[in-house]
C-alpha cells in the first residue's frame, strides 16, 4: 500500500526518530506487524498493519500514523502479539481488571470462541476491542506466539489460544487450541508472566522461576517439551 500524503515514509532509519502524534506514552508494545502505546491517561494508540483488525479501529485499512482505539479508557496495560501467518492480535488490561482482545482469532487468541479454530473471513474478525467474558480481577496480560496469559490478583494464572506444545501448562498437548481461559494448575503465587513463541514463563513471589511449552536447549529440563510449569534453578 501507498503510505498517504504527510504520513511518515521512512523504510530504515540510523538513528532513533519521532513518531509523530503521540505524547505522554508510558508503555508500547509490537506486534509481528503493529504496534501500541499506551497514553498517560489511559488511552490506547494503534499503528502499522491491519489486515485482520489488529489495530482496533473497526476496519482492515493500514494506520500509517497512530490512531486512538475507540472504546477504551482506563487502560493499564496492553500487549500485542501473533495469531498464526503473522496475523496480529492485540489486548487491553483495564483498571477493574477486564480483560479486552482484538485482532486475529486464527489461534483462538480473543478468548470467547465457541469451536477449536474461528476462520477469520469478513463477518467473523475482530476489528474491535471486545471483553473476555470470564476474566476478572485481572492485574497483568501478556500476549505470545499464539496463546495469551493473564495474572490474577490472587497470583493465579487463565491462559487460552494454541496449546500443541503444552504451553498453556495443563498436562497435555491433545487439545490443540483451548478457546477460553482456563487456570493453569498448580501454579499460585505468580508475580508475572512472559510469553513467547510456543513457549510460557513466571516468575512466583518467591523469586523462583518456572517454564513450560516447547523447549529448544540442549541439555538440563530445558532440553525437552514441558507440558506443566517446571521450577528452573538458576545458578
Amino acid at each position: 500500500e501507498t503510505p498517504p500524503k504527510g504520513s511518515l515514509r521512512v523504510l530504515a532509519a540510523a538513528a532513533p526518530i519521532q513518531v509523530p502524534g503521540l505524547r505522554d506514552i508510558v508503555r508500547i508494545v509490537a506486534g509481528p506487524l503493529h504496534n501500541l502505546a499506551l497514553t498517560r491517561d489511559g488511552r490506547v494508540m494503534a499503528w502499522g498493519k491491519n489486515g485482520n483488525g489488529e489495530l482496533g479501529l473497526g476496519t482492515r485499512v493500514t494506520g500509517w500514523t497512530p490512531a486512538s482505539v475507540s472504546g477504551l479508557d482506563r487502560v493499564i496495560g496492553i500487549a500485542a502479539g501473533h495469531g498464526g501467518n503473522n496475523g496480529g492480535v492485540s489486548g487491553a488490561l483495564r483498571d477493574d481488571g477486564t480483560v479486552w482482545t482484538w485482532g486475529t482469532n486464527a489461534s483462538s487468541m480473543i478468548g470467547n470462541s465457541r469451536s477449536p479454530t474461528q476462520p477469520d473471513p469478513e463477518g467473523v474478525l475482530h476489528t474491535v476491542p471486545e471483553q473476555v467474558k470470564t476474566i476478572v480481577g485481572a492485574v497483568q496480560l501478556a500476549m505470545g506466539g499464539g496463546h495469551v496469559a493473564v495474572v490474577l490478583a490472587d497470583g493465579t494464572v487463565r491462559m487460552w489460544g494454541h496449546n500443541g506444545y503444552g504451553q498453556i501448562g495443563l498436562g497435555n498437548s491433545t487439545d490443540a487450541y483451548i478457546v477460553r481461559p482456563v487456570r493453569v494448575p498448580g501454579l499460585t503465587n505468580v508475580a508475572a508472566v512472559h510469553l513467547g513463541n510456543m513457549r510460557s514463563y513466571a516468575v512466583r513471589t518467591d523469586g523462583t522461576f518456572w517454564a513450560w511449552g516447547f523447549q529448544h536447549l540442549d541439555r538440563g529440563v530445558l532440553s525437552k517439551h514441558l507440558k506443566v510449569p517446571a521450577k528452573l534453578e538458576l545458578p
